[in-house]
């Protein structure tokens, strides 16, 4: 498939953009909520303003790089969620499931395709959801609005009003699920380095929610799938215990040894002085 170029009069159009954080107000919007308290929503807004950024500027930068890299052919984008979410998605079980499947989706494409994987998740913050039609149709109620989301309005038909604050809703559930994904990916890393999770690039069994049907991963030199090499024998009832296997006389010999090379020492622990002896013939 081949891409149509682009006209250079639009991106020169572009690149004269200047950006600000408010810059998006001057655009044409479609899918916007309106709001008929609108001293509530001034509120709103200006407490959103004052609160700190969900997403650091060094952590865009980065993903700029990333994707970047991935535009080079030196990257593979792995990219999964879900459509909309809603606050009672924020649980830790739900989230640490989610954060396992992209991990093991990233570990098994490293190793079959033989390169670093962006992993991008969508989640916390879809929880606005534009409808072809600002309302619909209820039985009982009449013409109500559609549900955009819990960051608009209610699913519940009789919660359909579009309420500002619910903003402030999202902003909490979008710090709190962003902390525990952070959390957990810290934790992994560290249990990783100590040796009881898997490295990415090993052949680590699937999270149940992709296991089912899975090829099998490739080696990414050789294009084969990996070879299951002979488990070395077990060890000794000895070796497993921690006991040494020496004989008492080879333990003494070494005791020996080790003492006798050893300076030597006065009571008190300290280096003993040398000594001069004359020696007259008899």
């Amino acid at each position: 498939m081949e891409c149509s170029p682009v006209d250079d009069a639009v991106i020169a159009e572009v690149r004269a953009r200047e950006w600000t954080p408010g810059s998006w107000r001057g655009l044409e919007g479609q899918q916007m909520a309106t709001y008929d308290d609108a001293a509530a929503y001034g509120a709103v807004m200006s407490k959103l303003s004052k609160l700190p950024p969900l997403v650091q500027p060094a952590e865009v930068n980065r993903l700029t790089e990333l994707l970047a890299q991935a535009g080079r052919g030196e990257r593979f984008i792995i990219q999964g969620g879900d459509c909309a979410e809603r606050f009672i998605d924020c649980e830790p079980e739900r989230l640490e499931a989610q954060l396992a499947v992209l991990a093991q989706m990233g570990a098994i494409l490293e190793r079959a395709a033989g390169l670093p994987t962006i992993r991008i998740a969508r989640i916390a913050g879809q929880y606005g959801k534009p409808r072809s039609k600002p309302t619909e149709t209820v039985d009982g109620l009449g013409e109500i609005y559609s549900f955009k989301g819990d960051n608009i309005n209610g699913y519940d038909p009789k919660d359909r009003a579009w309420d500002p604050k619910r903003l402030l809703e999202g902003y909490w559930h979008s710090a709190a699920t962003l902390n525990f994904l952070c959390a957990a990916c810290h934790a992994r890393a560290r249990a990783r380095d100590r040796g009881r999770f898997p490295s990415p690039d090993s052949a680590a069994r699937p999270h149940p929610a992709i296991q089912r049907d899975l090829p099998l991963p490739r080696c990414p030199l050789h294009g084969s799938p990996p070879v299951n090499h002979p488990s070395p024998p077990p060890p000794s009832a000895a070796a497993r215990s921690g006991r040494r296997t020496t004989t008492r006389r080879q333990r003494q010999s070494d005791w020996t040894s080790r003492r006798s090379s050893r300076a030597p020492t006065s009571r008190r622990g300290r280096l003993s002085p040398p000594t001069s002896r004359s020696h007259h013939p008899t």
